[in-house]
């Protein structure tokens, strides 16, 4: 039998009425598509995010080496590499270490803790330090040292380590330990215990001046080196060759890696976005 026209009438209402429903839903899902997209476009960046841990635009936009969209890693690596010293023939073939920083900053338990890393190394090298409260003193000591060890000196054998505060002129004392013997290499390790702000770093430690200066951090057993300090002596030239911590003279002392300080500073920034 053929539908009444009434029948007819009103399948086709439904069916308008379903099509109406469908693109009501249709519009919706446009529109919650539309903001979805907007948000993503207003997500936070990673350099954002490293921005608002207070580090400076140009520290951490270096982006030849990176994705568009680098993770939060990818940049840690390179603040990372930008603040860690690493292996320098300079330095491991030194006769000579001065230390330097200010009152309180741990010299003289980092000369015992150096001594004995040294000491205890698989080239293990014999240890001489010198008195560091009397400059004129040392130089005479250091001298006599030279001239009785000449040969195991240069050979890498003996190595001598000098404590020197921020007071002296560092500049005439290098100039004069040079003179004792120039084929004696030096290398000057400025300690800076953690736990300093940001602008206090920037205000009171001048930038590196010499290619054979290097960074010591201390008391990391009290503090945790914050990501504004390694910002601070990146801007500042500073590359850090050892952290130091615990306050015993056998232990607590090692160079530093760039593979640690990647997960420090990723741990450091991952806690402020939770």
């Amino acid at each position: 039998d053929k539908p009444l026209k009434s029948e007819i009438f009103e399948n086709d209402s439904e069916i308008a009425k379903n099509a109406e429903n469908i693109k009501v839903e249709i519009d919706k899902l446009v529109e919650l598509s539309s903001r979805s997209s907007e948000t993503k476009g207003k997500q936070t960046s990673v350099f954002e995010v490293f921005q608002m841990a207070g580090l400076k635009k140009s520290l951490i936009e270096i982006t030849e080496n990176l994705d568009s969209s680098p993770s939060i890693e990818d940049v840690s690596k390179i603040l990372a590499r930008s603040f860690i010293n690493g292996k320098c023939d300079h330095f491991e073939n030194s006769a000579i270490y001065v230390l330097k920083g200010n009152e309180g900053a741990g010299k003289t338990l980092f000369a015992k803790k150096l001594k004995t890393l040294f000491e205890t190394q698989n080239d293990a090298k014999s240890c001489k330090i010198f008195d560091k409260f009397n400059v004129k003193k040392s130089l005479t000591e250091i001298k006599s040292w030279i001239s009785k060890n000449k040969t195991q000196i240069l050979d890498k054998k003996k190595i001598g380590i000098v404590e020197l505060s921020n007071s002296e002129n560092i500049d005439d004392f290098l100039l004069n330990l040079a003179k004792l013997e120039t084929d004696i290499k030096i290398s000057i390790i400025n300690l800076m215990p953690v736990g300093t702000s940001y602008e206090y770093l920037m205000k009171n430690m001048p930038q590196k001046r010499l290619e054979n200066e290097y960074l010591a951090l201390t008391k990391l057993d009290l503090c945790d080196l914050s990501i504004l300090e390694i910002a601070a002596f990146v801007e500042l030239n500073h590359k850090c060759m050892f952290f130091s911590g615990v306050p015993s003279s056998d232990e607590g002392l090692y160079f530093a890696k760039v593979e640690q300080t990647v997960d420090h500073i990723v741990q450091i920034i991952e806690n402020r976005m939770v």
